[in-house]
């Protein structure tokens, strides 16, 4: 049940080398969250990371998800808007170096 939930793309060599990979997370109504998006450094700047990106949201589009959030360093930005994302502001908190105040 909770798979529903997740996707995971990947693109391999045909040797069988792992060289791009993410992860996009839902909460299988509206809302998905895209993670952790990594291609090897020998790999990079070819459009793998963006097709593994625009695949993972190709997947969750068809499950009805029409609302999905990055929050990347501002030096990725770039990368995420020539997938299509609009840049906007948003939060951050590290919980281990300030705790919650209640």
């Amino acid at each position: 049940m909770l798979d529903a939930y997740a996707v995971t793309t990947s693109a391999w060599t045909p040797s069988g080398q792992l060289v791009a990979w993410t992860s996009i997370v839902s909460d299988n109504l509206r809302h998905a969250f895209l993670l952790d998006v990594m291609v090897d450094p020998r790999f990079q700047r070819r459009g793998i990371g963006r097709q593994v990106v625009l695949r993972a949201i190709e997947e969750m589009t068809k499950r009805g998800v029409t609302g999905i959030h990055v929050d990347c360093a501002a030096d990725r930005a770039g990368f995420y808007e020539k997938c299509g994302f609009k840049m906007c502001a948003g939060g951050w908190m590290d919980t281990a170096q300030k705790p919650l105040e209640k």
